[in-house]
């Protein structure tokens, strides 16, 4: 019966009769969260769940839900392969700054991260839309890679990655001169 009841949730979730709140009260029942646990902790139920942007939204807006995510490397790994709910997460206020303050969330997303690299002094396209920028460095001690939404919002002359885990809309980089380059590691949150 506790996958059955699981199963239930996921489908009042998609359905959107399940709100985030309403999510946060239920899973407070030690029998409720277990069935939830066990459910993210299924591949196709992780994918299933990670498929609904409905479902996402009711998630990121529980704690609860959210740590069951976290605590499990299939949910994560669901959770980060869809594009619907990256974008729930990426646009509920506080669960992407909840999520990537935990450390096995900052190294899980530095295995998924790309890397770009300019050496232009203008600012360079990196990505366009909701994007993470995950850690940011330059070359050499000499230069100063600048990272934003078409700014310097982040710089660093640091030679090792600076851990940076902030949300940028259309994040652009750049070098402090052509004799350097700048090195960004992002994730497409869209």
């Amino acid at each position: 019966m506790p996958m059955l009841r699981a199963i239930r949730t996921l489908n009042n979730l998609e359905a959107g009769t399940l709100s985030g709140a309403a999510l946060q009260t239920l899973l407070a029942d030690t029998g409720r969260h277990g069935d939830f646990v066990s459910l993210v902790t299924q591949r196709g139920h992780a994918r299933r769940l990670a498929a609904s942007s409905t479902a996402m939204a009711a998630v990121a807006a529980s704690s609860t839900a959210m740590a069951a995510i976290v605590a499990s490397n299939t949910a994560l790994a669901a959770v980060f392969a869809s594009s619907t709910a990256r974008v729930a997460i990426y646009d509920h206020a506080t669960a992407l700054a909840t999520l990537t303050a935990i450390a096995n969330v900052q190294t899980y997303l530095k295995t998924i991260d790309v890397q770009a690299s300019t050496n232009n002094t203008t600012h360079t396209a990196v990505n366009t839309g909701r994007t993470l920028l995950v850690t940011q460095r330059v070359n050499s001690a000499a230069g100063t890679s600048y990272a934003g939404a078409s700014g310097d919002s982040y710089s660093t002359a640091s030679t090792v990655a600076v851990d940076r885990f902030v949300k940028v809309m259309n994040l652009t980089h750049r070098s402090s001169s052509v004799s350097y380059y700048s090195y960004a590691n992002y994730i497409d949150m869209d």
